[in-house]
């Protein structure tokens, strides 16, 4: 995921993810039921993403949204972003 992410700020924005890839294991480790990374494959291939960080009980933030945008007819993103939704509502969140 991260080397799609990459892939798509450096070619439409000319810039890195803010934090590293480990920065973001770094984080992930010290809050594991607070960021997760949501993705949509087709098969066996990871399309598209959004990494989803729990801010609190009742408010989530999404960051690094990313696609292959030669599945962009398929609209995956559209359907991580449903999933993230989702997943908050399960949870109550506002």
């Amino acid at each position: 995921y991260w080397g799609l992410l990459a892939k798509n700020l450096a070619g439409k924005h000319g810039v890195h993810p803010t934090h590293t890839l480990e920065e973001i294991g770094q984080l992930r480790d010290l809050f594991p039921d607070r960021i997760h990374l949501i993705g949509a494959y087709s098969e066996d291939r990871l399309v598209a993403g959004t990494v989803l960080f729990l801010m609190n009980s009742v408010a989530a933030h999404t960051m690094y949204m990313a696609q292959d945008y030669e599945f962009q007819d398929r609209r995956p993103l559209n359907l991580v972003l449903l999933e993230a939704n989702s997943q908050c509502k399960r949870k109550n969140m506002r």
